[in-house]
C-alpha cells in the first residue's frame, strides 16, 4: 500500500489542478486577512462583510474538497488508472484506503493558508474583525485573549479535523458517481440540510440529535475560542469515527462494484 500511497502523492503535486488549488486558497486567505484587518482599522467598510463570506475558509474548504475528490479519484477512474490497479491484483481495500490517506493529506495542504492566516494574527497580534457572517477560522481566532497560542493550535487542528470527517463524505460519493456535476449539488444539499436542522433543532427535537454522531453537528461547526474541553474532544473523536465510517463504507462498495 506504500506504493499507492507514494504514486497517488507523486501524481498529485505534479497536477496542475493541485497547484491551481492551492493558488486559489492562497489568494482568498490572504484576501480575507488583510480585509477584515482593514475594516478593524476603519479603511474599509463593513458592507464587505457579505463579500467576504466567499472567501471564508468555511465556503472555499467545501468547494476545494470536493473538487480535490473528483479530481483524485473521479479522474483516475476516466483515465482508467483505476481499472488498471484493479486488473493488476492490488487490493480494493487498500486502493481505498491509500486514496483517502493522500486526499486528507493533500487537502490539509491545499487548504493550510487559511491556518496559516490565522497563525499570523495571532502571532502579530493584528488587530481585525471578523464578523458572524463569515464563520469559521477567522471567527475563531478573533477573541484572541481567551486563549494562548497552544490552545489556538488546538481549536484549528480541530476545526481540521471536523472539516476533513466532513469532505471524508466526498471520497464516498466520487467512488459511487465520479463526476463534479454530481458530488458538488449532493454534499452541498448535505452541507445545507445540516445546517437548517442545527437552526431548527428544537422544534425538530430527538431527531436533531442524529447529526451529534456526525461531523455537522451544529457545535462542532461553530467551534470559537469559548468552546468548552469536552465538546473539543467529542467533534475530534467523531470526526475521525465518521471518516473511518465512511472509509469503511467506501470500501464495501467498491467491493462489490464492477469496475469497467
Amino acid at each position: 500500500m506504500i506504493n499507492l500511497i507514494q504514486s497517488d502523492f507523486y501524481r498529485a503535486l505534479h497536477s496542475n489542478t493541485i497547484k491551481i488549488l492551492f493558488a486559489v486558497t492562497s489568494i482568498f486567505a490572504t484576501v480575507l486577512i488583510v480585509c477584515t484587518h482593514l475594516m478593524a482599522e476603519g479603511t474599509l467598510s463593513n458592507a464587505f462583510f457579505s463579500l467576504l463570506f466567499v472567501a471564508s475558509d468555511m465556503t472555499i474548504m467545501s468547494l476545494v474538497g470536493t473538487v480535490l475528490a473528483v479530481h483524485m479519484i473521479g479522474g483516475e477512474f476516466e483515465a482508467r488508472n483505476m481499472q488498471h490497479l484493479v486488473t493488476s491484483g492490488h487490493s480494493r481495500v487498500k486502493i481505498v484506503i491509500s486514496k483517502a490517506i493522500t486526499y486528507c493529506t493533500m487537502f490539509a495542504l491545499i487548504t493550510s493558508p487559511y491556518y496559516i492566516a490565522a497563525t499570523i494574527t495571532f502571532v502579530l497580534d493584528l488587530n481585525f474583525q471578523a464578523g458572524a457572517e463569515l464563520a469559521g477560522i477567522m471567527v475563531l481566532v478573533q477573541n484572541k485573549e481567551l486563549f494562548d497560542l497552544s490552545k489556538g493550535i488546538i481549536l484549528l487542528a480541530v476545526v481540521a479535523l471536523v472539516y476533513i470527517g466532513q469532505l471524508s463524505t466526498t471520497v464516498l460519493l466520487a467512488f459511487i458517481f465520479k463526476k463534479a456535476s454530481l458530488v458538488m449539488p449532493i454534499f452541498y444539499f448535505i452541507s445545507v440540510s445540516s445546517g437548517q436542522i442545527a437552526i431548527y433543532r428544537e422544534q425538530i427535537g430527538d431527531a436533531a440529535n442524529i447529526l451529534n454522531l456526525t461531523p455537522f453537528a451544529p457545535d462542532y461547526i461553530s467551534i470559537t475560542a469559548s468552546t468548552d474541553h469536552s465538546t473539543l474532544i467529542a467533534a475530534a473523536f467523531t470526526s475521525l469515527a465518521y471518516s473511518v465510517a465512511i472509509a469503511a463504507i467506501t470500501c464495501l462498495y467498491f467491493n462489490k462494484r464492477e469496475v469497467k
